[in-house]
């Protein structure tokens, strides 16, 4: 998801804005149950821009303070998702701000994980 929301430096419009553009799907991952994360990590915010550093992925700090601010009980995993859901936005951010980058659902090893690094 990160992927198709960022610029490439060369281009003037995001990955997603310029496969509307073309008529190109994107690939998309069914998240089914799972959706409420995905949720929950966009209300938190899935990157944070720090001055000097950049775009970065939310901190346990972050995540934590979310946490505090959310009337409802949390299992241990589900934080740890959201951290770990952080980190993969902020990477495919990263990756698709690249002009000669590709998907990373074209990527091997992407359906099983094993094509991140966390």
């Amino acid at each position: 998801m990160g992927f198709s929301e960022a610029k490439p430096r060369t281009w003037s419009l995001t990955r997603s804005e310029q496969a509307k553009l073309e008529r190109e799907p994107l690939d998309v991952v069914e998240v089914g149950e799972g959706f409420y994360l995905l949720r929950l990590l966009f209300d938190m915010g899935p990157t944070v821009l720090v001055p000097d550093f950049g775009l970065q992925s939310a901190s346990w700090e972050r995540v934590h303070a979310f946490k505090e601010s959310i009337d409802r009980d949390w299992e241990w995993w589900e934080l740890k998702a959201l951290r770990l859901m952080s980190i993969a936005y902020t990477q495919g951010f990263r990756e698709g701000e690249e002009p000669l980058s590709v998907q990373p659902s074209q990527v091997p090893g992407w359906a099983d994980g094993k094509a991140f690094k966390f």
